[in-house]
């Protein structure tokens, strides 16, 4: 019998970051959702159709680093389209169109927005540790960059940072843990 695998895929949404992350025990968890604008939209024309070829019906999780529009592009389309049992973010809110849509698609449909911060662990797949890194809590920055949510996924030897557009000052708060 051959080793549950964990399989991540930079999907190419241009400016932006979508990674689709499953896991050996068969989660599927989305980190940032591409680019949204008025006339492009990467979830509808990128990973939708990417989850449809992969025979993804569920999203498990998805994890936004932070509210601008290259990172949370997508997530609308999403919403609209395909269950998701939770989503994460740094907690910076953010004066925009797109970040108030979502939050209130997102609880009209009963989806659970948690925040995270510096110390988190989250439990997607008993194979996986997820350990969260930032944002700190006490982080007074007014940038969005700088509240970015940076996770860590580590799979036996394996281990991947996702940091989202954490600066100098998340990215100093986050080695200092």
């Amino acid at each position: 019998m051959s080793t549950p695998k964990l399989k991540i895929t930079g999907l190419d949404v241009g400016q932006g970051a979508a990674i689709l992350v499953q896991t050996p025990n068969d989660k599927n968890v989305m980190r940032d959702t591409g680019r949204g604008r008025p006339t492009y939209d990467s979830g509808r024309s990128i990973i939708l159709p990417h989850l449809k070829a992969e025979g993804i019906q569920k999203l498990d999780a998805i994890f936004l680093s932070h509210p601008h529009s290259d990172h949370i592009g997508g997530i609308l389309s999403l919403l609209d389209n395909i269950p998701i049992d939770v989503i994460y973010n740094s907690g910076f809110s953010h004066e925009s169109n797109l970040y108030e849509r979502y939050q209130t698609k997102a609880r009209t449909l009963g989806v659970p927005v948690v925040s995270l911060v510096a110390g988190d662990q989250i439990d997607v797949d008993p194979a996986i540790l997820l350990l969260v890194y930032g944002p700190s809590e006490h982080m007074d920055d007014i940038d969005p960059n700088e509240h970015s949510l940076i996770f860590e996924i580590i799979y036996g030897d394996t281990e991947f940072l996702f940091t989202g557009d954490a600066e100098i000052k998340g990215e100093t708060e986050a080695l200092s843990r």
